[in-house]
């Protein structure tokens, strides 16, 4: 599949927003952005349920199961790791800085 797009663009610092038809956008996108879909399961997370849902989407490619339960678990782990990371720095600093608030009180003292 080729195609020409040609417009023109008054500004090129402020971007420029391009129009194409509907069955063209269909054969370029891998998931459908048109629509999203927002299932509610009462009674909490099975996956039970989530495995029923992913044989319902299986044959259109377009389609993406995203969990909530998944996606919370994900940046609660980020969140951990960039802590962890955060609190090395700040100890690597606070080492530092007693080193040098050490070794300027023993040059007073001398």
């Amino acid at each position: 599949m080729s195609f020409t797009v040609s417009s023109v663009i008054h500004n090129k610092n402020s971007g420029a927003v391009l129009f194409l038809p509907a069955y063209i956008m269909d054969e370029i996108m891998t998931e459908n952005c048109n629509t999203a879909f927002e299932i509610i399961v009462r009674g909490g997370y099975s996956a039970d349920t989530a495995s029923k849902l992913k044989a319902l989407i299986q044959n259109d490619e377009r389609l993406v199961l995203e969990i909530l339960h998944d996606e919370i678990n994900y940046f609660k782990s980020l969140f951990q790791t960039i802590t962890a990371v955060l609190y090395a720095f700040i100890a690597f600093i606070s080492v530092f800085a007693l080193v040098n608030l050490i070794s300027d009180g023993s040059r007073d003292g001398v």
